[in-house]
């Protein structure tokens, strides 16, 4: 099952258009939905496979004005759901905003689906596969102990008042003395981490928070 149909049946199979039987242009799926037909900004052809149809899945996926996903949020307004991370675990659909990142954390470790929206700004659903994290544009294989030790880390970091921009670029302008005594002695050690674990490093910088709560390290197992 795609991660579309996961996050859909999660949802509850809410109403979507459904006036044409066919096969969907992005999952495959025999199903009922609509023509396919997108504007003219549409950029992700990549994804595009042979079909007559997006299937009520997808289309949910790609809704730009879903009711909803408002009404899971607490919004009063039709919401994107491009602009936010998805999430499935025990069958329990999780749509979370960028100010949800320690939820996210905690999801991380048993989530069926996990989709991490950090521009908010591309279709990622239709991207995504089960037991995959999508990240953006990049499919990665779980690796929840990497994680664990990189936020832990870099967490510490920001509470000592270091900015994530410093440790992206692993310099110490515009930071305290004391903060850049801190980054230099732990610099061999990121320069590391970017190195051999790229895109992970660069989840788990968006990822870390300032502070850690010993509920989160109790469920990534620590």
């Amino acid at each position: 099952m795609s991660a579309s149909w996961i996050i859909y049946e999660a949802a509850g199979r809410p109403e979507m258009p459904a006036q044409k039987i066919g096969r969907c242009v992005f999952c495959g799926v025999e199903d009922r939905g609509a023509s396919f037909a997108v504007s003219d900004k549409w950029t992700d052809w990549d994804l595009v496979s042979p079909g007559e149809i997006i299937c009520r899945a997808c289309s949910f996926a790609l809704d730009e004005r879903s009711d909803v996903l408002a009404r899971r949020v607490g919004k009063d307004r039709p919401q994107r759901m491009r602009n936010y991370s998805h999430f499935v675990a025990g069958g329990v659909w999780y749509p979370l905003s960028k100010a949800d990142k320690q939820r996210i954390l905690t999801l991380l470790p048993r989530a069926e689906v996990a989709v991490i929206a950090e521009s908010g700004q591309k279709h990622l659903i239709i991207r995504a596969q089960p037991g995959r994290w999508q990240f953006e544009m990049l499919s990665l294989e779980p690796r929840v102990d990497w994680i664990l030790e990189m936020t832990t880390v870099l967490g510490r970091m920001l509470g000592a008042g270091i900015h994530k921009s410093s440790l992206r670029t692993l310099t110490v302008d515009r930071i305290s003395s004391e903060a850049a005594r801190l980054l230099l002695s732990h610099i061999d050690l990121l320069r590391r981490w970017q190195v051999q674990r790229g895109p992970y490093y660069e989840l788990a910088l968006w990822l870390a928070q300032a502070e850690r709560t010993p509920e989160q390290l109790q469920l990534f197992g620590s």
